[in-house]
């Protein structure tokens, strides 16, 4: 869906959002072209994994069991980007 989504696409069984996406293998979901400046959600993603590119920022990041981690442990401007271990899984700290 889009102006000129999936224009010569080659693959099989893929999706196609936004100006000019193209696939680049089969069974994928593109989110946007090369113009696309960000995607954006009010919900949750659920993802097996997540491979990035680029710079990465958030607020919040939970990784395991939908927890907080203990304030404690990402306490100061130093813990900024530290992963510990709680007894409900990894987190990363990130500072507000």
């Amino acid at each position: 869906m889009g102006y000129r989504a999936g224009y010569q696409n080659l693959y099989s069984n893929v999706v196609l959002l936004g100006r000019d996406t193209k696939a680049d293998k089969n069974y994928q979901v593109v989110l946007g072209g090369p113009g696309t400046v960000e995607v954006t959600t009010t919900g949750v993603i659920l993802a097996a994994g997540i491979s990035t590119t680029g710079t990465v920022s958030a607020t919040d990041i939970k990784l395991a069991r939908n927890a907080t981690p203990p304030a404690a442990k990402c306490a100061s401007a130093a813990d900024e980007g530290r992963t510990i271990m709680t007894a409900d899984g990894p987190y990363v700290c990130l500072m507000r």
